[in-house]
């Protein structure tokens, strides 16, 4: 039995209908040719987790949705924000895809905010722990 390893799909002699397996791959979404895959991925309906879904499903789909899964990346004084946006500024396969950067300010009074901030987390804002 031989595996495909793009997308874990197997070789093994199946039938499905009394026609073999191999037939019926033909029509997966796994090969289809890129010039179809491209408009599928940018389709508006597909939401950031069905991108990040779709980015781990197969080594042959993150090319397609990478970019659009980080053109807009979202960052606030809370620490998860911070952390998820020096992960992605300090590796340059995913930093290049990044084109617009969201600021986002939270409203009220926050008593236990020092907490959850980056200022609480690390005397440096570069610095993660």
């Amino acid at each position: 039995m031989e595996i495909d390893t793009d997308c874990g799909i197997s070789d093994a002699a199946m039938t499905v209908d009394g026609h073999d397996a191999a037939q019926h791959r033909v029509g997966t979404l796994q090969n289809l040719p890129s010039e179809l895959l491209m408009p599928i991925f940018a389709d508006v309906v597909l939401t950031g987790r069905d991108l990040k879904a779709l980015r781990l499903t197969c080594l042959r789909f993150p090319p397609f949705v990478v970019q659009r899964l980080f053109e807009t990346v979202g960052i606030s004084k809370v620490w998860r924000d911070c952390q998820a946006f020096f992960n992605i500024a300090s590796n340059p396969e995913l930093a290049k895809h990044v084109r617009r950067l969201v600021w986002y300010e939270m409203r009220g009074t926050f008593a236990n905010l020092n907490s959850f901030t980056m200022a609480s987390s690390a005397t440096d804002p570069t610095t993660l722990p």
